[in-house]
C-alpha cells in the first residue's frame, strides 16, 4: 500500500512540474516579459502620483483647507459652464 501511495505521489509530481520551454516560444516569453515590465513602470509611476496627490490633501486638511468643498465648487461651476455651451 505504502508503495502504491508512493507511486501517486510520484506521478502526480511528475505531471505537475512544468517542461522545459521549446526556444523558440521562449521567444514569445522574452517579448511578453518586456511587455511586463512596462506595464510595471506605468503602475508604479501612476502609483507614486497617487501616494504625491495623498500626501497634498493630507497636508491641506491639516492646514484647515477644506479640500471636498472647493472640489466640489469646482466641479459645479465645470458642470455649468459645459452646459452652457
Amino acid at each position: 500500500m505504502v508503495l502504491l501511495r508512493a507511486a501517486f505521489w510520484i506521478a502526480v509530481v511528475i505531471v505537475l512540474v512544468p517542461r522545459v520551454l521549446d526556444p523558440m516560444i521562449s521567444k514569445d516569453h522574452s517579448r511578453e516579459a518586456d511587455m511586463l515590465a512596462g506595464f510595471q513602470a506605468s503602475m508604479l509611476t501612476s502609483l507614486a502620483r497617487v501616494k504625491a496627490d495623498l500626501k497634498a490633501q493630507k497636508s491641506r486638511s491639516i492646514t484647515g483647507t477644506n479640500t471636498s468643498s472647493s472640489r466640489a465648487t469646482e466641479d459645479r461651476k465645470k458642470r455649468e459652464s459645459d452646459s452652457g455651451r
